[in-house]
């Protein structure tokens, strides 16, 4: 029985994309298992998709603070910053700066350089602090427009 547990617990950690290493240049396609059809695989998908979606809110949200306070532009071209560069720049706490920056790096769109530094990519520059670009995604707030 134990022996079914942890194949079970190893089919549940082992359910999402997975990239497959390319056997040729032409492509590189995720490796999606197999869904199972046992009587929980709808519920299964129900709470991924659903767990997806709180991440991604909560996420958004973050984003559109950090676009309110004009944080991605004073990270954008800079390289690694310190929550301390990044506050004074931006005339904020620290404290919350910190947390800021360590919640956007677990999402992804602010990267960890290393000795607790952060960086925007040029490509997240575009899309969230450069209003000229034609990729910015932001749109404009009153803050954004007096800086």
């Amino acid at each position: 029985m134990s022996q079914r547990i942890v194949a079970s617990m190893d089919e549940k950690i082992n359910r999402g994309a997975r990239p497959v290493a390319p056997t040729d240049s032409s492509s590189m396609q995720p490796h999606r298992p197999a869904k199972s059809d046992g009587p929980g695989a709808a519920k299964d998908e129900a709470f991924d998709l659903l767990g997806a979606m709180m991440v991604a809110a909560r996420a958004a949200g973050l984003v559109a603070l950090g676009l309110e306070l004009g944080l991605y532009r004073v990270m954008a071209g800079r390289g690694p910053l310190t929550s301390v560069e990044v506050a004074d720049k931006a005339g904020l706490h620290e404290r919350w700066v910190r947390e800021w920056l360590y919640a956007q790096s677990a999402a992804g769109v602010v990267s960890y350089a290393g000795d607790a530094r952060f960086e925007v990519s040029d490509e997240v520059a575009a899309l969230l602090a450069d209003e000229s670009s034609l990729l910015y995604m932001g749109g404009t707030s009153p803050r954004s427009r007096t800086s």
